[in-house]
């Protein structure tokens, strides 16, 4: 699942103050309104923040207990830095600085022209979100 993350709870509205979007916030405890006999031995990933933060008591925890299978969640802050251009992108600053003459605000303008154009990224995302400073990537069970 890729959304925001606090401590116990997913709220897939976040930051937004309306009721409905405050109603769609998952939390640990609203998580037994899902029926956990629909899934059958699920691999789940949640890559939004503070998701296994809390350990036995975390949303991860709950989700697991919940639905069976494997969980894997991160303790802490994830970061989606390098979905958009692998980290090997940040060591081509020679090749930037040649191209756009150091100026990175013509290259992210460039960058979000060519985005505006095609509607999507046309290198793709085949990466994902990963642990942020300090963050650990855990794994839940039953």
């Amino acid at each position: 699942m890729f959304s925001h993350g606090l401590r116990g709870e997913i709220p897939l509205g976040y930051n937004y103050s309306s009721s409905y979007n405050q109603n769609l916030t998952i939390t640990k405890a609203s998580i037994n309104n899902i029926n956990g006999k629909a899934f059958d031995n699920p691999i789940s990933w949640f890559y939004s923040c503070n998701t296994g933060t809390g350990g036995s008591k975390s949303f991860a925890k709950a989700w697991a207990n919940l639905v069976g299978g494997t969980t894997w969640a991160y303790e802490g802050k994830t970061t989606y830095q390098y979905m958009m251009y692998p980290r090997e992108y940040f060591t081509w600053n020679a090749k930037i600085n040649r191209l756009f003459a150091g100026k990175w605000a013509d290259y992210a303008e460039f960058v979000e022209l060519a985005r505006e154009s095609y509607k999507f990224s046309r290198t793709g995302s085949v990466r994902y979100p990963e642990a942020g400073s300090g963050a650990t990537l855990l794994k839940f069970t039953r």
